[in-house]
């Protein structure tokens, strides 16, 4: 720090390095990314390696797009769910903490009612909860968001139960409604892909962020075929959202992970 102390972090940046500081591998390739080019008119080819590598991790994952914090492809997983169902309700688990933009952040201040307007709630592991949400709007049901595990703004964390994760796909498909899992959290670091894939669970759209690029900024909404017609006729995009440095590290990371089976590690060291 300033004061020249010594530090080993322990909680790896909040999340996003998880293969260590200046990883040799992922610092070649941003290097040999940013003498192509990083910030340009458009993405390069390396958006389409990381989409094909991304997609092929995530259970029924068609295609993706990409962004540069967990709140971004949050908040665009709950848009494109509402424009592929024509439908105005998004429930959200109490507590839960889906980014610090005003619709998805517990804290209330600077907020205003508008802020959260056609969201409902319900609590994590509780179905009957959900089902009387739901209730709440009759056939105005665009979808479920929700993390694997939950992990609201505090730290304490509670596992999903089979019955839950199976049970929340069947309501949303009987409601016709969206499951989208939030990821940004728990990807890359609890599974090396879908978080419900032990249950037989797949979401409809997934939020990612954090693990996947050792540190880069980078996210990713990955969707079902199903959604793809949506996802195009959205417009989202931001400034630096093509950047082909993060993509890079990005890529280099998940390959980097799964040739090392990085997760048996991290369980191991953590067990």
């Amino acid at each position: 720090d300033v004061d020249g102390n010594e530090y080993i972090d322990m909680m790896c940046a909040w999340g996003p390095i998880v293969i260590g500081y200046l990883h040799p591998e992922v610092e070649e390739a941003v290097a040999r990314q940013h003498a192509l080019v990083d910030c340009g008119p458009g993405p390069g080819p390396v958006m389409v390696d990381l989409a094909e590598k991304i997609v092929s991790l995530i259970d029924e994952g068609a295609w993706a797009l990409f962004a540069k914090n967990g709140a971004d492809v949050t908040t665009l997983a709950v848009t494109l769910a509402r424009a592929h169902t024509e439908k105005r309700t998004v429930l959200v688990a109490n507590g839960a903490y889906h980014g610090s933009l005003p619709w998805c952040n517990p804290d209330v201040q600077g907020t205003v009612p508008g802020d959260r307007a056609d969201l409902d709630y319900f609590d994590f592991n509780d179905l009957a909860s959900v089902e009387a949400a739901i209730a709440r709007h009759p056939g105005q049901l665009a979808a479920v968001i929700v993390s694997p595990y939950r992990q609201p703004a505090g730290f304490d964390q509670e596992v999903p139960t089979k019955e839950f994760a199976v049970g929340l796909r069947e309501l949303c498909d009987r409601h016709g409604g969206l499951l989208i899992h939030d990821e940004v959290r728990t990807g890359m670091r609890l599974e090396f892909g879908s978080a419900w894939h032990r249950f037989g669970v797949a979401p409809d759209l997934s939020a990612w962020g954090k693990a996947i690029a050792n540190g880069y900024a980078l996210a990713s909404l990955v969707g079902k075929e199903e959604i793809r017609e949506a996802a195009a006729k959205v417009f989202a995009t931001g400034s630096f959202w093509w950047t082909g440095d993060a993509m890079a590290a990005g890529l280099a990371t998940l390959e980097v992970m799964e040739r090392e089976d990085s997760l048996a590690t991290m369980n191991a060291w953590g067990t």
